[in-house]
């Protein structure tokens, strides 16, 4: 502001009301409070400034206030705190303000931004974020291909039909409730939730980038989900190990037809899968994706990379007879890297793959529901019976669960690899048992090896 002559009084509310306007704007400075002004505008408005001296030895002046609205007293309160921040902090008020004047602007460009760019780019940014380690604003850390691909399927499926073309600044959440309530009663609850938590997830993408303020999915509620406690009876494992050896044992893919030969591929591979998730009882996501790499043939083990666990630790796995005969054949059936691979041949199927068979096994051969995970806490559960005999701390580490403390599970991560070898054999030993049972003893499935 252009400068004019400055007075210098000792100011009182009746001197600072007494001052009339002139043709030029003019101060007149405090004789309490050291760089304290009342500028009087030639149209009447007053208002207080605080004179100052940078940090790099510049005059500077901020802004306090509005006359009347504030009053002396609190004036040279305000002014006294700028000068002694300066003094202290070094900060300068005109600094500060031009910078928040800047983020406002940032603010209200990230506001414009997000209004155009819709959920469908938002979705595809964070799923490819996540493949290189973004979990949350806290947290850079890889997940696992599993959990990659079923965020995608949720989204396919289910988000991005609802909101893709919506830009993402104009999402709400009581849409976003809407929307849940329908897939929860479409769906399942399951389904819901898990379409909350992707939601959940982009947004806090968005918001990471600083693409919008608030998180409209933050705070809504997921559905309670009861613990399941699914066990498997002997009848039922037998029911779904010899509907696993039928699919196994169908026609041959017909040449003449792809689609055809694509159709059995998976019903072959997923079928071997399964096999390999009640032998070896492991997560279906760290089974699907077995790699030729994976598998030391001659010491008979599954070493799982670390970022296929959701422990993000590699976990040994020892193969019993019936597992290696089950994985030979995968491997032969593929063709390829992958001991189970999609249809497209240079990637693994989808974990989903293995409870979509489930569904078919139950629809055409009557297989009570149990899905995946069902089978490996069956046989975590049959691993500590009478029947098979193993401790329970040895049926923790077959399963891969964390056991012990930090130190303990850093000292040796292939110290417990016999007694899981032991168990995984017992285990398998009262499997053929169960299956055997409805066959007078004629060798079942891994014929070579059962008999």
């Amino acid at each position: 502001m252009p400068r004019a002559a400055t007075l210098s009084e000792r100011l009182t509310k009746a001197y600072v009301n007494a001052l009339l306007p002139r043709a030029q704007r003019y101060r007149v400075g405090d004789k309490v409070q050291r760089g304290l002004k009342i500028v009087v505008e030639p149209g009447g408005r007053k208002y207080w400034t605080v004179k100052y001296v940078t940090c790099e030895g510049r005059e500077s002046e901020k802004v306090l206030g509005e006359w009347p609205g504030m009053l002396i007293d609190q004036a040279r309160t305000d002014a006294a705190m700028v000068r002694s921040r300066i003094k202290r902090q070094g900060v300068d008020p005109a600094e500060e303000a031009r910078r928040a004047r800047a983020e406002a602007e940032r603010v209200r460009q990230a506001e414009r931004e997000a209004r155009a760019k819709t959920f469908k780019a938002l979705a595809d940014a964070y799923i490819e974020a996540s493949k290189k380690g973004f979990r949350s604003a806290r947290q850079q850390r890889p997940k696992s291909a599993s959990t990659i691909s079923k965020e995608r399927q949720y989204l396919d499926k289910h988000v991005i039909p609802k909101f893709g073309p919506r830009p993402i600044g104009e999402i709400r959440r009581k849409e976003i409730v809407d929307f849940l309530e329908k897939v929860a009663h479409k769906s399942g609850e399951g389904a819901s939730n898990s379409c909350l938590e992707v939601i959940r997830r982009a947004f806090a993408y968005a918001r990471h980038r600083e693409e919008i303020e608030h998180n409209p999915a933050l705070e809504i509620p997921a559905y309670a989900r009861p613990p399941r406690d699914v066990i498997a009876s002997d009848d039922e494992l037998r029911a779904i190990w010899l509907a696993l050896e039928e699919a196994k044992e169908a026609p041959p893919p017909d040449e003449k037809g792809e689609t055809h030969w694509h159709e059995r591929n998976d019903t072959y591979l997923s079928a071997c899968a399964l096999q390999i998730a009640i032998l070896t009882l492991q997560r279906r996501g760290e089974i699907v994706s077995i790699h030729k790499d994976h598998i030391d043939w001659s010491k008979r083990l599954w070493i799982i990379p670390a970022l296929n666990k959701k422990e993000r630790r590699r976990g040994l796995v020892p193969l019993g007879p019936m597992a290696m005969h089950v994985l030979k054949q995968a491997f032969e059936h593929s063709g390829g890297e992958w001991a189970f691979r999609g249809r497209n041949p240079d990637k693994h199927m989808e974990p989903h793959s293995l409870t979509r068979f489930m569904a078919r096994l139950r629809e055409d051969k009557g297989v009570k529901e149990i899905t995946p995970h069902d089978l490996r806490r069956t046989g975590r559960t049959k691993l500590t019976s009478d029947e098979v005999g193993v401790d329970e701390m040895t049926a923790e580490r077959v399963l891969n669960h964390v056991v012990g403390s930090r130190q303990q599970r850093a000292y040796d991560w292939q110290a417990y690899t016999s007694q899981k070898r032991a168990a995984l054999e017992a285990w398998e030993r009262e499997l053929k048992r169960i299956v055997r049972g409805a066959r007078g003893g004629i060798a079942t499935t891994a014929r070579e090896v059962a008999a």
